[in-house]
């Protein structure tokens, strides 16, 4: 509480050094495993913006106490805040990790301080310069979903740049997998496509007990086969099946093993275990197998509007087992994050075909809103359930990522635009 809302004196607020530092965004609330606030920037006394995640514990040696120190999901931590005791500490690769103390500058008594009540979310608004609250609601979504067909036209243009290093079979195959871990995985599921690239993963799936094989792989190659992590995959049989063909496939990697280490399990639904996604990520193969890339844009292009992508790929999969869902949500979250950039990166002349893909991007329905989207729009000053489309959805995380992470106020596109409005009226 006392870090989300700076109730501390800011010209108080230096390193066991002495080096006074100031907070330009004290970063948003994480939740779930990792660092306790994400995104932060803090300036040092020589203007040098440090832009990262912050770690907050009682006393230093909690730093350590943790693990933080040999965990690479804390790579990013510019700032370790403590109550007191405070002093440097380093991270896994060696980096020093700026420390503060905050029980020497408070902004407040402490009996004031313990009295307030405990608020579990980052307070919101008081820092964006161009709140959307007094604009028109029809003409914020205009804009927003404008940033959101921005948000996608890039990542096809990464997707494209990857395509041309790894090719269209392999890049979609990595893509598939990552958009399958959630956020605290999805660099395990990269690695992983290229310890087991598309080419063996296909040729794997065509043979005859191809998906259960190719489950075997995946979940090997992922070190899910070892010790107690097995006992929650399946019993007797299947379990044994699969240890048999993985003893069989251990040679036909093409990189590094995964280990248990390289995964987060906790604050992950179990249906979302990447374990499961794995198994739901060799029937996805098998639908497409041998040429994944033109199957998936072919899915974009050539099903009826109303089955398109989600309907249509979790219709298919249903059924073939209980470990295997593909719920709604994460069907939309691979149709925008890898369906729609691969059509656009492959439909590069634009016409017709991408006015399409915009259509469909109008047609995705609704989504839930994660910790940035709920902070952009209260820091917008839009209404928490204003608004629950895909498009709009991506333009707050593009607006974000941009522009807000970074506190580029300056060439922020929304206060740009209010400002030639402002003009425009008078």
């Amino acid at each position: 509480m006392v870090w989300a809302e700076r109730l501390y004196q800011p010209n108080e607020l230096r390193t066991p050094e002495g080096r006074l530092l100031h907070v330009v965004f004290p970063g948003w609330r994480g939740g779930g495993p990792g660092p306790d606030f994400r995104d932060a920037v803090i300036a040092l006394p020589d203007a040098t913006l440090l832009y990262g995640d912050v770690e907050i514990h009682l006393t230093t040696q909690g730093w350590y106490t943790h693990g933080h120190s040999q965990d690479a999901h804390y790579e990013r931590v510019v700032l370790h805040v403590v109550w007191n005791d405070a002093a440097p500490v380093t991270s896994g690769g060696g980096s020093e990790i700026h420390s503060v103390c905050l029980s020497t500058c408070l902004g407040l008594p402490v009996e004031e301080l313990l009295a307030k009540p405990v608020r579990r979310v980052l307070t919101p608004g008081s820092s964006c310069p161009a709140p959307l609250g007094a604009v028109v609601e029809k003409e914020a979504a205009r804009w927003l979903g404008l940033l959101g067909q921005q948000r996608i036209l890039e990542r096809a243009d990464r997707y494209l740049a990857d395509r041309l290093l790894v090719g269209g079979d392999e890049v979609m195959w990595r893509y598939l997998l990552r958009s399958l871990g959630y956020h605290q995985n999805t660099e395990a599921f990269w690695r992983l496509g290229a310890t087991v690239p598309w080419k063996v993963a296909a040729h794997l799936v065509m043979r005859e007990d191809g998906i259960e094989r190719l489950e075997a792989l995946l979940l090997g190659a992922a070190g899910f086969l070892d010790g107690d992590i097995a006992a929650h995959l399946a019993a007797g049989n299947l379990l044994a099946q699969w240890r048999w063909h993985w003893q069989e496939l251990s040679c036909w990697l093409c990189g590094p093993r995964l280990s248990w280490g390289d995964w987060i399990f906790a604050g992950v639904r179990p249906e979302n275990q990447p374990y499961r996604r794995l198994l739901l990520a060799a029937r996805l193969a098998a639908l497409y197998a041998p040429d994944l890339e033109r199957g998936i844009v072919s899915e974009v292009f050539e099903r009826e509007e109303k089955e398109f992508g989600i309907n249509a790929m979790r219709k298919e999969l249903r059924g073939a087992t209980s470990l295997a869902h593909l719920g709604a949500g994460r069907a939309r979250e691979i149709v925008v994050n890898v369906m729609l950039p691969a059509a656009l990166a492959l439909e590069r002349d634009g016409g017709p075909e991408k006015e399409r893909l915009w259509a469909i991007l109008e047609r995705l329905g609704t989504v839930s809103d994660n910790s940035v989207t709920r902070h952009m729009r209260s820091t917008l000053g839009l209404r928490l359930h204003w608004e629950r489309r895909v498009g709009v959805e991506q333009g707050l995380l593009h607006l974000y990522e941009r522009w807000c992470r970074e506190k580029r106020c300056g060439d922020c596109p929304v206060r740009m635009r209010q400002e030639g409005d402002v003009e425009r009226d008078g």
